[in-house]
């Protein structure tokens, strides 16, 4: 149950520091929001499977960010590109976020990051420890801790909570449903994917379609239903995203 708990919550932490990357705001300085910029374009590359292209913006991004002694931004840039893609691969994001923040004795980052190496490596934790922290991470520490996936269906409605964060939510609830195997459990997980396409596609979030995609292969598997089609539709996908590596190399 544990590992179920884990694989729902560990890739879907999305940094509040985000939420200031859509607009200059007069509290943020101009080499900050140059910093939040780069690594909002570091996202959408990464979404789109263009991993080149998301490293170059995020070495962007953390520069400026050194370069005004701000290390605490540097921190949530790394927690940030290895949350959107927590893969082995991507383990040096956030061993960047921990060197930053004891650079930058920034409490809050070490915080986060202890939150997802405890998620990460399946230890209890208490919620209580991680009281001080905002959304999302607060929500995820009660789901993980309580084992349950309301606080998760609660975040999804929240105004503050953007489509990026919404696209992985909803692909973690759909995996998570997929995995009660009921019927009403796998009307839900196809409801979930769907709005998870619906906002991957209206963004060209290519590898986020590509995700999607494989869930309803799985569904369908589940359902036993013709395949041939979909797995045609994920071939072309991948052999897309392979393009985009290929001309980055």
């Amino acid at each position: 149950m544990i590992k179920k708990i884990y694989t729902l919550f560990i890739i879907i932490v999305i940094t509040t520091v985000i939420s200031a990357c859509g607009s200059k705001s007069n509290d943020v300085s101009y080499e900050n929001y140059r910093g939040l910029k780069n690594l909002d374009t570091s996202l959408n590359y990464l979404l789109k499977g263009n991993n080149p292209a998301a490293m170059n913006s995020y070495n962007r991004s953390v520069d400026i960010f050194i370069r005004v002694n701000d290390f605490c931004n540097a921190a949530k840039a790394g927690v940030f590109l290895y949350t959107a893609e927590p893969v082995s691969e991507n383990i040096h994001f956030l061993k960047d976020a921990e060197n930053y923040s004891n650079l930058g004795n920034c409490r809050n980052e070490l915080l986060i990051i202890n939150l997802l190496t405890n998620i990460n490596d399946n230890r209890t934790i208490n919620v209580e420890d991680y009281v001080t922290l905002d959304e999302p991470f607060l929500s995820f520490a009660e789901a993980y801790h309580n084992k349950s996936i309301e606080p998760i269906k609660v975040l999804i409605d929240q105004k503050y909570t953007s489509n990026r964060l919404k696209s992985v939510l909803y692909r973690k609830l759909a995996e998570y449903y997929i995995n009660s195997k009921s019927e009403n459990s796998l009307a839900l997980a196809n409801s979930m994917i769907e709005n998870a396409l619906k906002i991957d596609q209206s963004n060209s979030w290519l590898k986020n379609m590509l995700y999607d995609e494989k869930l309803k292969l799985k569904l369908m598997q589940i359902k036993k239903t013709d395949t041939k089609i979909q797995i045609k539709k994920i071939d072309i996908l991948t052999e897309k995203i392979t393009v985009i590596k290929d001309i980055n190399e």
